[in-house]
């Protein structure tokens, strides 16, 4: 919906701005507790030995910051982000993710 916002004058597109900057700043907090778990996880397991937990913490680096330039191109510009990319880098991400988690390759 905030993509199809250019330039917000009604009171409902000003709205719809205000909730997407208030679940951005709530989505840090769980991006925090994702973290905080992994590594809780990570040291419970003593997995700190192996490159694989490495790897995933670039992952999960990598990504927040891709999407997070984005985030920021889209908001000075006001441009029109492709959305496939977006959902490209996360769900690429995700199954990295996943594909290190569960095989542990290395």
């Amino acid at each position: 919906m905030l993509l199809s916002l250019r330039s917000p004058q009604s009171a409902e597109a000003t709205a719809l701005r205000q909730q997407s900057t208030t679940w951005r700043f709530g989505s840090y907090g769980f991006l925090g507790v994702v973290v905080l778990t992994g590594v809780a996880l990570g040291v419970q397991g003593n997995w700190w030995r192996y490159g694989w937990i490495w790897a995933a913490i670039v992952i999960v680096v990598a990504a927040v910051l891709a999407l997070g330039a984005i985030g920021i191109r889209l908001r000075r510009t006001r441009s029109r982000v492709r959305v496939w990319l977006i959902s490209i880098i996360g769900m690429v991400g995700l199954l990295l993710l996943l594909w290190l988690m569960v095989l542990k390759p290395f």
